[in-house]
């Protein structure tokens, strides 16, 4: 990246791949943009002077890289307005005096040339050296009905003008994009930094932003975990109950899903990652092992306790018939996701906050859980 800024200091510099640039597109809707800023209005210079200063505000703030504006304006145009009273007097219409321009500019099919089964249009234009100057332009001859021939500047303006190479709508409405990516871990609090700048910048009335992107999807994936999550704890519960038959079981089932996500967040705390979508995936995953281990061990305490009626015999032989069962649980999820969670590849960002929180928090609920809940064994009393 820094050669290439030397190379081409005023380029906008964005690095990516064919399918991660498809995948951006198809979350933000701007192509080589993994989030983008969509500034409406009507008026294209209005338009460009506040994505600029919209693009100065957030490249401030930190985590913020590669951003560029999508070029609208700067297009070089050749205009030529003819004048209606002037072409009229000559005996003109407008569209003659272009239609006669446009052939000499642009080309026109005069004819056919027939080589055996081969068919070739003949078309005839002007030199190139006649027509890429203004001035040459102007002296393009135009027939008039009477015969006679005149210079285009007769009843023609002929000029050059810089106008859009491109106009983007949504909805029927016009925008220009800017596009950027987050470096940093913490994708939303650094956007939510950034739209606490943009908003400083002056946007006239009328115009307004809207912001897309991979940060909407985590806002709206947030959205349905706020739902879904509380709805599969209390499903849970509820099956817990209908498993033990009293309340007082399951929640000593819910120490162990407690000890996992403690374990998942100090994971996730120690190698500075982010809670992310992936995160969560991962905490989802550990809470129903952890579950499955404390259902092991609670439902074979009892089954010991029923036979030897001791609660400090029926606590001994039960960790000792069911220590490795747990700790085999423990340790197959974390190793088989140890290398995910060092992984420095491409994609390694999606699958690395999982398997962190698998690993860390399999690990450290699974020592928990051997500890505590022989102890909770001997000081509460299971119920059968």
């Amino acid at each position: 990246r820094e050669k290439l800024i030397r190379l081409l200091p005023n380029a906008t510099i964005s690095l990516s791949q064919y399918m991660q640039d498809n995948l951006d597109e198809e979350s933000s809707g701007i192509k080589g943009g993994e989030n983008a800023i969509k500034v409406f209005g009507d008026d294209l210079n209005e338009l460009d002077r506040t994505a600029r200063e919209i693009k100065e505000k957030i490249e401030r703030v930190r985590g913020i890289n590669d951003v560029g504006i999508f070029k609208e304006l700067g297009q070089p145009n050749l205009l030529i307005e003819v004048d209606r009273v002037d072409a009229a007097a000559l005996g003109l219409s407008v569209q003659e005096v272009l239609d006669m321009v446009s052939a000499a500019l642009g080309g026109k099919v005069v004819s056919q040339i027939i080589e055996g089964d081969k068919n070739f249009a003949l078309q005839v234009s002007f030199p190139f050296d006649y027509r890429n100057e203004p001035q040459k332009i102007a002296h393009i001859p135009i027939v008039l009905p009477s015969g006679g021939v005149v210079p285009l500047s007769r009843m023609a303006k002929i000029r050059y003008d810089t106008g859009a190479s491109s106009i983007f709508r949504e909805n029927h409405r016009r925008f220009i994009p800017i596009k950027f990516r987050v470096s940093s871990k913490d994708l939303g609090g650094t956007v939510e930094k950034a739209q606490k700048e943009a908003a400083k910048a002056n946007i006239p009335e009328g115009y307004f932003m809207e912001w897309s992107g991979i940060f909407n999807e985590m806002k709206e994936a947030f959205r349905r975990f706020y739902i879904s999550i509380p709805l599969a704890i209390f499903l849970i519960m509820i099956l817990l109950y209908v498993f033990h038959g009293n309340m007082r079981n399951v929640l000593l089932t819910t120490v162990a899903p407690v000890c996992a996500v403690f374990g998942g967040l100090v994971s996730l705390l120690i190698t500075g990652q982010s809670l992310s979508i992936s995160a969560i995936v991962g905490f989802i995953s550990i809470i129903g092992i952890s579950t499955f281990k404390t259902c092991i061990l609670i439902s074979h305490y009892l089954e010991v306790y029923k036979e030897k009626k001791n609660r400090e015999e029926a606590i001994v032989e039960t960790v000792r018939e069911k220590f490795r069962s747990v700790l085999m649980v423990g340790l197959t999820a974390s190793l088989g996701l140890l290398p995910a969670s060092i992984a420095h590849g491409v994609g390694s960002q999606i699958q690395k906050p999982l398997a962190i929180v698998v690993v860390g928090g399999m690990l450290i609920s699974t020592g928990i859980i051997l500890l505590v809940m022989p102890l909770l064994f001997k000081y509460v009393r299971v119920q059968e």
